[in-house]
């Protein structure tokens, strides 16, 4: 602001006789300065001016000497005070002149921010809060600018923004005004992050062994991403582009992948692909054991003496060829064939001698190698009573951790079973280190059951016992992982011999663990 004030000095020691005076002031942070000019001299004996000052009129705390320059600059000075200024000229010698006339100015109490908005980043969809703190003797006024462009209605000392979204992104500002002037704040940079989402799938794939497989996932969002591939709940090294190659693939690669997509947003997102590599015969050989039975339409065991049996030491060399016993009805039959590179094979058992009709036997070896096991079908040829029972058989002594304790199980009495022996059967189930397992006991009735079995992978056995002549059997899965026998197991009896009927009560408690 200019304020101008001339007037009639009056003549002394020969000095000037006039000054001319002129005030500009401007704020500079939580002070303000004054630009200060006045009408230069013609007197010869002017050898320069001092300016004086203060807070009251006629009372000059500080001065200046602005040598022979006619203007001088003020500092320091306090917004909304009120100073009085004179100037005297001097001589040569040191004399000073009389002040000149007196003019006072009030300093404007411009805005002052003391806090300035921060840049932030949010998730799309968030909400955000840009704010500014400004000082001011004066009421204060706030207009918020997205870039250039001033926002409507933002006219607070805060800025809410809801629901952003990228068209949000940029620089924010607020200009801060009072009746003396403006001030603009800094700019506030307003980051939008758009969480990833997953748009290109990969693809799960079924691949020989050795084959090469890239799985590719494509993301939207705001960059940058990391990625994390992993097979089940495992991280795969080196798993962290957005394409996961694998090469020269085995058995061991198979498995279900995810890959984790993360940004600034600390969303996430996963993708999903199922790989199969389809193994060797070689690479899964060796000894199964399993049970096969019908079902009802609920999938229940539905098991018979003369259609439920044990696929037992099914032996499975390198090149295919495999060797087994099919036991069923109280009779030991062999099995030999060759699975083919798919892994399955089919072959008919012969039951002539004694006097039954053959079997026809298939086996399908699991070639990804994930479940350690080979299915398959077992059925009949008589047209006047088919049947058919599906097969499981799992790959022995393939267990981590092959429990070695003795166990003795007992089987309840079937109280919803009237005629049936209220007893206990007991069961003696001794594994060794290599997962060969002895099963012997005493059922209800007396009769006695021995067995001598594989392991498989996760500490199962296939319990199987053909009783009264093949006329009935006790047939079920035992699990003996973490030490903690598990299992159902079903007691048929033939009509006439107690007990009549299924005894399905299966195992219970654990009576010692040596």
């Amino acid at each position: 602001m200019m304020v101008s004030k001339v007037w009639k000095g009056r003549r002394a020691a020969g000095l000037m006789a006039a000054l001319a005076l002129s005030l500009c002031t401007r704020a500079a942070g939580q002070t303000a300065s004054a630009s200060l000019g006045w009408d230069q001299s013609t007197a010869p004996v002017v050898a320069g001016y001092t300016v004086f000052w203060g807070v009251a009129s006629g009372v000059y705390s500080w001065n200046e000497d602005a040598g022979t320059n006619n203007f001088a600059t003020l500092s320091e000075l306090v917004p909304g005070a009120t100073y009085y200024v004179a100037v005297s000229a001097y001589d040569s010698q040191g004399n000073e002149g009389p002040l000149s006339a007196e003019i006072s100015e009030t300093i404007p109490s411009f805005p002052i921010i003391a806090v300035q908005p921060l840049n932030q980043t949010i998730t799309a969809g968030s909400p955000t809060v840009f704010s500014v703190v400004a000082l001011s003797l004066s009421t204060l006024s706030y207009q918020w600018y997205f870039g250039a462009n001033p926002i409507a209605g933002a006219t607070n000392a805060t800025l809410a923004l809801y629901d952003n979204a990228d068209v949000n992104d940029g620089s924010y500002s607020v200009v801060v005004a009072n009746n003396y002037g403006s001030v603009t704040s800094a700019t506030a940079i307003l980051t939008v992050v758009d969480p990833p989402i997953i748009v290109s799938l990969p693809f799960g794939e079924t691949v020989p062994t050795g084959a090469n497989i890239s799985l590719n996932v494509s993301v939207s969002g705001t960059p940058p991403f990391t990625f994390q591939w992993y097979n089940g709940g495992t991280p795969v090294a080196g798993g962290t582009k957005p394409t996961l190659h694998l090469n020269n693939v085995t058995v061991a690669n198979s498995g279900s992948y995810t890959v984790l997509v993360q940004n600034a947003a600390g969303a996430s997102a996963n993708a999903v692909a199922n790989i199969s590599v389809m193994g060797t015969v070689a690479q899964l050989s060796g000894t199964y054991n399993g049970l096969f039975y019908q079902t009802n339409g609920n999938n229940v065991p539905n098991i018979d003496p003369q259609s439920a049996g044990l696929l037992g030491n099914c032996i499975l060399g390198a090149s295919g060829v495999y060797s087994a016993s099919v036991s069923l009805g109280g009779y030991n039959y062999p099995l030999t064939g060759t699975l083919n590179a798919g892994g399955s094979d089919t072959e008919m058992v012969s039951r002539a001698a004694n006097g039954l009709s053959n079997l026809v036997v298939t086996l399908n070896l699991d070639m990804t190698g994930v479940s350690h096991a080979m299915t398959g079908v077992v059925s009949n040829t008589d047209p006047v009573n088919p049947w058919t029972a599906p097969l499981l058989a799992n790959l022995a002594t393939n267990s981590p951790s092959v429990p070695t304790a003795f166990f003795v199980m007992d089987i309840l009495p079937d109280v919803n079973s009237p005629g049936t022996p209220q007893s206990i059967s007991y069961l003696f189930v001794m594994p060794t280190a290599s997962g060969s397992t002895t099963v012997i006991g005493s059922l209800a009735d007396g009769t006695p059951v021995s067995q001598m079995v594989s392991m498989s992978q996760n500490g199962i056995i296939p319990l199987y016992f053909s009783l009264y002549g093949g006329a009935g059997l006790l047939e079920g899965w035992v699990n003996l992982a973490n030490d903690q026998p598990s299992g159902a197991a079903t007691w048929s009896c033939p009509a006439g011999i107690n007990p009549s009927g299924s005894y399905p009560q299966g195992f219970t408690n654990v009576v010692s663990i040596n």
